[in-house]
């Protein structure tokens, strides 16, 4: 019976949640107006749109980096640090779009102010790469809308072996250690949602770390 609740736990996460996250993320790199300068009405008519798919998918952040990784647009909460001009070249979503490649649901910002996961798609036009569009979805919508109906602890693990939502608070941000088998198992999924079971994982273990320290 667990196992079972748990699938269609994994399914509501999958479909309602990180579908909804990627479907949004590649809308919004197609219609990206990479020429329009900022201000403009072009510009302004594409942040309305990113705000209205962003409350459809319910993700709290939203930003276009240009193509040397630098935030050129975003929608984003008033209470956060305002991220345009800011450098995001070193993250892995700006180098997997560099590359050419999606990257759903591996990037989370586990060790910023807010937890959440994070999906990206690269823009292209004529061929050519033109910045990458990123949206976030917070841990606490995956908590409140899927997590918090289990009475048993729950926890959603991210490839990289961090727990990025939970229905414990105190298991939060904790990381396996990295030669953990059921870690190995997650990566081998790689995406969220894809293979959620029940791994045996004991979180109080002292082989878990809260933001790198013991």
């Amino acid at each position: 019976e667990t196992l079972s609740r748990l699938r269609q736990i994994s399914q509501g996460i999958q479909r309602q949640g990180l579908d909804g996250l990627a479907t949004m993320v590649r809308d919004l790199a197609d219609r990206t107006p990479v020429s329009a300068p900022v201000g403009s009405d072009t510009a302004r008519d594409f942040l309305s749109r990113m705000e209205g798919e962003m409350r459809i998918a319910r993700a709290d952040l939203g930003f276009l980096l240009d193509t040397s990784g630098i935030v050129r647009m975003r929608r984003q909460e008033s209470g956060e640090r305002d991220l345009i001009g800011q450098n995001l070249a070193f993250r892995r979503y700006y180098t997997e779009g560099r590359a050419g490649r999606e990257d759903l649901y591996g990037a989370l910002g586990a060790f910023t102010s807010r937890r959440g996961i994070y999906a990206s798609a690269p823009v292209f036009r004529d061929g050519r790469f033109k910045g990458v569009m990123v949206a976030r979805l917070r841990a606490e919508e995956v908590e409140s809308l899927w997590l918090s109906s289990f009475s048993e602890p729950l926890a959603l693990i991210s490839p990289e072996g961090v727990v990025l939502a939970s229905n414990v608070p105190d298991w939060r941000l904790a990381t396996l250690a990295s030669q953990d088998s059921s870690l190995r198992r997650i990566r081998a999924s790689r995406q969220f949602g894809d293979s959620v079971h029940p791994l045996g994982v004991d979180l109080s273990r002292s082989t878990t770390r809260w933001n790198s320290h013991p």
